[in-house]
């Protein structure tokens, strides 16, 4: 049995991932073999993404070390962390795929950027291209410098959580039939409001600085 001391330097651990991730994915890996976890951190580690099977006690503790009081309520039953170091919807992508294949882990939710996503919202998140392919293909097009693309993108991410977001509240609170022309409307406005809003930095368009 772990001593106080391990457990201290447990949660210390836990705490450090949680607050230097791009994105924190919450699994239930109920029916998942030591061979089945191992694939998933193989395929995980190939996005700059691990996978840390947790005890939700020392989790919560760590998750409330660092402020993240949301998560705290969805340690429960087998958890397993699926944490981005890089790209935070990579991730969403590789955990879809593995779920398509092996019928595990299943989806509890997500942390990215700030906000609390649900399976379903991770599942359109797993659609979305990586941010460096983005970059690329933006870039490449605008030949604008790389900052300004990363500025608009990060932005481009923030207002498609915070739309799905507001998108499944008001879904509950207008029940199963109702509402939901109204919602997708609503959503569509905050985005167009929030993109008005939004400035990049001020650069020159000097296409000569680029690589």
């Amino acid at each position: 049995m772990p001593s106080k001391t391990q457990k201290v330097e447990r949660v210390d651990f836990l705490a450090k991932k949680l607050s230097s991730s791009k994105g924190v994915y919450l699994t239930d890996f109920t029916g998942m073999d030591v061979d089945t976890v191992s694939l998933l951190r193989r395929k995980l580690k190939e996005v700059d993404a691990e996978y840390l099977v947790v005890k939700n006690t020392l989790a919560r503790l760590a998750a409330k070390q660092e402020g993240l009081d949301l998560l705290t309520p969805h340690f429960e039953g087998p958890t397993g962390l699926a944490i981005a170091n890089k790209d935070e919807l990579s991730p969403a992508r590789i955990l879809a795929a593995f779920r398509r294949e092996h019928d595990t882990p299943r989806l509890k939710l997500a942390l990215v950027e700030g906000t609390i996503v649900g399976e379903k919202q991770i599942g359109v998140l797993a659609g979305l291209p990586a941010k460096d392919v983005l970059f690329g293909q933006v870039a490449g097009a605008l030949k604008k410098p790389m900052f300004v693309l990363g500025f608009y993108l990060q932005t481009a991410v923030r207002q498609l959580l915070v739309g799905l977001d507001s998108l499944a509240k008001k879904k509950e609170a207008a029940g199963p039939e109702t509402g939901v022309q109204e919602t997708k409307q609503e959503t569509k406005n905050e985005s167009d409001a929030s993109n008005s809003q939004s400035q990049p930095p001020e650069v020159k368009d000097d296409t000569s600085e680029q690589n």
